[in-house]
């Protein structure tokens, strides 16, 4: 079985306190997480409004924490014959 290099900050040898070491194997971690997510679209005169977002929680604390989210607008500038024939997206 061939070594793989593990880093750690146990010696300032290295930029930044770093050196590698050889490790033989690796562990694989999977932490326990809820992941809460939503989204939604919505529409007033001329325009839209639409967002997502996603929340995880680590049970251990072994894995972060985080909210991530998006959103945004769609404006329609020009209507011909009842058509949207310009959109502006953000």
């Amino acid at each position: 079985m061939l070594s793989k290099p593990l880093i750690t900050q146990n010696s300032p040898t290295l930029a930044g306190g770093f050196t590698v070491e050889a490790a033989e194997e690796y562990k694989k971690h999977y932490p326990r997480v809820t992941n809460i997510s939503g989204g939604f679209s919505t529409s007033y005169k001329d325009f839209e409004f639409h967002g997502e977002g996603v929340y995880q929680q680590s049970h251990s604390g072994k894995d972060n924490d985080y909210l991530a989210y998006a959103v945004g607008f769609t404006l329609m500038l020009h209507k011909q014959h009842g058509k949207n024939v310009i959109k502006a997206r953000w």
